[in-house]
Order: structure tokens, then C-alpha cells, then sequence
């Protein structure tokens, strides 16, 4: 996932085109991959009989996604390219936005299309 999120178009040319861009990056490599959605299938099937494995699995995963993007939106915000408020708020909700589409699909036991993904 980190390899995906140093892809994060620091100095936009075209801030919307590469921020879908990525997002389609971050879908394909990380939400779609193979051993991601074993692991999220994993966690959901037994983070209640876990919940030490639930918690890790947050702060190792997500927990450093969110603060790798809020970096990198704080940076994108500090050079002018971005109008936030809190760029902790603005990576949890850009990647609420990129997959939970693909979360439901994951979760109701179906697989995204392409064009599930480029969306």
C-alpha cells in the first residue's frame, strides 16, 4: 500500500485528473489485490473474536494510510493546491469516497468490475 500512496501526485499538473488517477491506483493495488481482500475478510470474519487482532490490523493499516494521505494533503494544502481544514479529515474521507462502493461489493460476497473500479 505505501509503494501506492508515494504515487500521490504531490505536484499536480492537473489536481482532480490526478487525484482520480491515484484513487484508481489505491483501488487496484490495495482495495482489489488479492491478499488485501483475503486480509479485510479475514479481519471482518473474526475481528469480534479478536478484538487485538481488529485493533493491530486498524493502527498497522488504515490507521497508517490515514496519516500517510493527511501528509501528503497537508503538503498539497501548504503549497496552495488544496483549500482544507484538516487534512486528518480529508484522507479519511477521500478514501471513504474512492472504495466504499467497493467495500459493499466486496462485503455482499461480489467481485468490482472494471468499470466498478474506474468509477
Amino acid at each position: 500500500i505505501f509503494a501506492t500512496i508515494a504515487t500521490f501526485p504531490d505536484q499536480p499538473a492537473d489536481l482532480e485528473s490526478d487525484l482520480v488517477a491515484f484513487a484508481v491506483r489505491m483501488n487496484r493495488n490495495c482495495i482489489c489485490n488479492r491478499d488485501g481482500r483475503f486480509l479485510r475478510k479475514l479481519i471482518q470474519a473474526e475481528g469480534e473474536r479478536y478484538p487485538e487482532l481488529f485493533a493491530e490490523w486498524r493502527e498497522q493499516g488504515p490507521g497508517r494510510t490515514w496519516s500517510a494521505l493527511a501528509a501528503r494533503f497537508a503538503r498539497l494544502a501548504y503549497a496552495g493546491h488544496l483549500s482544507i481544514d484538516d487534512p486528518d479529515v480529508a484522507a479519511r474521507q477521500f478514501l471513504a469516497l474512492v472504495n466504499a462502493e467497493l467495500q459493499i461489493t466486496f462485503m455482499l460476497g461480489g467481485m468490482p468490475t472494471e468499470d466498478e473500479v474506474l468509477r
